[in-house]
């Protein structure tokens, strides 16, 4: 049994569109934004356009105010997310540049190769006409 998709009028644009068209909020009627994505991505387009410097402004004396907390927010992301990487001896950093080197004169090869039959086709082209 399918149901009857439940729509909602947007208060920017005054369009009836699904509920999958406007953000969560837990506030609002069927606990979705009065705004579509839409509308919303364009008011605040238009707010960042039209306000820069406000913003900017917040954005460094909040900087300046949480330097402390933000460096340790970064530090606790960084030790949570940081990946180990090996430590390679010096013939497996060597056997890997060789392999690297190998890859990249295949490829040359190929795009030289690739000119060349370009080259045949647009000179086989030109003759003909």
């Amino acid at each position: 049994m399918q149901k009857d998709a439940i729509t909602k009028i947007c208060n920017a644009c005054g369009i009836a569109k699904s509920l999958d068209d406007f953000d969560r909020d837990e506030s609002g009627s069927h606990k979705r934004t009065s705004r579509c994505k839409e509308c919303r991505c364009i008011i605040n387009k238009e707010y960042k356009d039209n306000n820069k410097e406000a913003i900017s402004s917040y954005n460094k004396d909040y900087n300046a105010k949480n330097k402390e907390a933000r460096s340790l927010d970064n530090k606790i992301y960084y030790d949570k997310h940081k990946a180990v990487k090996p430590i390679l001896t010096k013939e497996e950093l060597e056997e890997k540049e060789r392999i690297k080197q190998e890859k990249r004169s295949a490829i040359n090869r190929q795009n030289k190769q690739r000119g060349k039959e370009k080259k045949e086709f647009v000179e086989a082209n030109n003759a003909d006409k």
